[in-house]
């Protein structure tokens, strides 16, 4: 089956998906156009309703003057004449404009003038009558009334002067202020404020009906609109699925069931192709899944070709295993009977050496004395070595027995024998909190006498040798440590200190056998830790040993 490569050109089903977008864009750009026209509904009813407020406010607050100042010259109070001056220094913005003023306010205050909310800003009614986006005609009504209403303040203060002209006020003056505040002309004056006020309430009517008529046809236009595009939506839609089934060859699903069982490495079954579908996502998994099961049976093919090749390399490896297992066992064994005779000519030259010089060191002259010491301290070097090889070789045959091992102890006693073994020098230890080992004592003892006995002879001969024996704790278990402030070595050759018979100092300018430390790595690897160093050339060395804390310990044979 061919594959044809898809062209530069937008597929059916891409021009399908653009135009639906760009619909979908203008659907939802239509709809913003929408709601916004009908927030502009919700926006002349509210600009009506905070209008009427202004309105109200400039009509209460003409009553509360009336009713105070008559209150007053009823009762001649001052405290109505107090709340007479404080209403028009609100009004007039000149004290705190209280919260919520447009609401009865005046009414709650009783004579003990408690005062039912708090103060907010000073501002003038006028000044918010013209914030209040009015038009000119509207504001000027407004503006009418509050001048109307300032004017019949004139004959309220006289009213209110007769009263205060005499202490206590004759009831000449009373009557006359209470004719002055109830006259036709008081009456024609609170008339001269009520009447612009009412004709602004009608001009705000019509305004709201006109913004709200304006808005509702917009409103209708763009709602037609959105049904129109909806319904172009819904065709852009189906166009938009039918493209896409063409370009996938089959149903989504169908297509998600055949990804699937090639996903899940099914490529057995073969995926069947309609008619006129040879250029189509379907058409294209089907060569997929061909090539496939191609690659999967040269895969299979492969590995069994594989695991043929590594049976038989198991076979030889094994062989070789066994064969290298025996050389090596051996080996060992020859090297173990080796090191066993060895001992006995050893120990013969030591001993008739001895004998030499402690009973014939008359006969012999100063050379003769000499070169018979040299043999002697040979034939001692060389039966320590066999002995240090025999304990490198038994570490694999010896049994552990795993106990509870007190270091602090165990160095303590091993480094009173060495000094006892070098009194000439002025050795100190420093032990510190050192938690029990769990593992072999006789093996552990083995290898801290091994790292103190590194320790005293790396030191310096001269001044005080200072050595540390610490502990810290690590995931593993509990790591121990033996310090030195000595020669030090180069960390270039830290590998080489756990080797047999590698040596980082010059040959001869250290006694040793050059295996020690490479027992005590044979140990520690036996009880399952491991070991390290770290120093620095005449900086000193330390020397770490790991021994898990679990009484669990992997049996490592190395």
């Amino acid at each position: 089956m061919a594959v044809m490569s898809p062209s530069n050109e937008l597929s059916r089903f891409s021009r399908s998906l653009l135009l639906t977008i760009g619909m979908f864009v203008v659907l939802v750009i239509a709809f913003a156009i929408y709601v916004r026209a009908e927030k502009q509904i919700d926006r002349a009813y509210e600009l009506h309703h905070q209008s009427y407020l202004l309105a109200d406010e400039l009509r209460q607050s003409s009553d509360d003057l009336t009713r105070m100042v008559r209150t007053y010259v009823a009762t001649g109070d001052i405290i109505y004449k107090k709340r007479y001056q404080e209403i028009l220094d609100i009004r007039d913005g000149k004290k705190p404009r209280p919260v919520e003023y447009e609401n009865i306010y005046w009414d709650l205050v009783l004579a003990d003038d408690l005062r039912p909310r708090q103060n907010g800003r000073a501002i003038a009614l006028l000044e918010l009558m013209r914030q209040a986006g009015f038009t000119e005609a509207e504001f000027a009504k407004l503006a009418q009334a509050k001048a109307n209403s300032d004017t019949l303040t004139k004959p309220e203060f006289a009213a209110m002067a007769l009263i205060t002209s005499t202490a206590p006020p004759t009831e000449a003056n009373r009557l006359k202020a209470t004719r002055m505040l109830n006259d036709a002309s008081y009456h024609h004056a609170k008339v001269g404020i009520m009447r612009p006020i009412s004709e602004f309430y009608q001009m705000v009517d019509q305004r709201t009906l006109e913004a709200v008529r304006e808005a509702e046809e917009a409103a209708m236009l763009v709602r037609a609109t959105l049904i129109a595009l909806g319904l172009l939506l819904a065709f852009s839609l189906w166009n938009a699925y039918r493209a896409l089934h063409a370009t996938l060859g089959c149903s989504v699903d169908e297509l998600q069931g055949h990804i699937f069982r090639l996903g899940s490495g099914d490529f057995s079954s073969p995926v069947a192709v309609p008619k006129n579908m040879g250029d189509s996502v379907l058409s294209w998994l089907s060569e997929t899944q061909i090539n496939l099961a191609r690659i999967d049976a040269e895969r299979k093919h492969a590995e069994a070709a594989v695991l043929k090749l590594n049976a038989e390399l198991e076979q030889r490896v094994a062989k070789r295993t066994a064969q290298l297992e025996a050389a090596n066992k051996e080996l060992e064994e020859f090297s173990y009977s080796m090191s066993h005779d060895m001992r006995t000519p050893l120990r013969a030259l030591d001993g008739f050496s001895k004998i030499l010089l402690e009973e014939h060191c008359t006969r012999l002259d100063g050379e003769g004395r000499r070169l018979l010491k040299v043999l002697r301290d040979n034939a001692q070097r060389m039966g320590r070595l066999v002995d240090d090889i025999l304990r490198f070789l038994s570490m694999r045959r010896r049994k552990m027995e795993y106990i509870a091992v007190d270091i602090a102890k165990l160095a303590s006693e091993i480094f009173t024998g060495l000094q006892d073994a070098t009194p000439a020098r002025h050795l100190r230890l420093v032990i510190g909190t050192l938690p029990p080992a769990w593992g072999d004592r006789d093996m552990i003892r083995e290898v801290l006498q091994h790292l103190l006995s590194n320790a005293v002879k790396f030191s310096p001969n001269d001044g005080e040798a200072l050595i540390e024996v610490g502990c810290t704790n690590e995931a593993e278990g509990n790591c121990y440590y033996v310090k030195d402030h000595g020669v030090g070595f180069d960390m270039r050759y830290a590998d080489k200190l756990f080797k047999v018979f590698e040596r980082v100092h010059p040959t001869g300018q250290y006694e040793g056998s050059g295996i020690g430390l490479a027992i005590v790595k044979r140990i520690v690897t036996r009880h399952g830790g491991r070991v390290w160093a770290e120093g620095k050339v005449n900086g000193g060395a330390t020397f770490y040993f790991s021994i898990p804390a679990s009484a669990t310990i992997k049996k490592n044979t190395q």
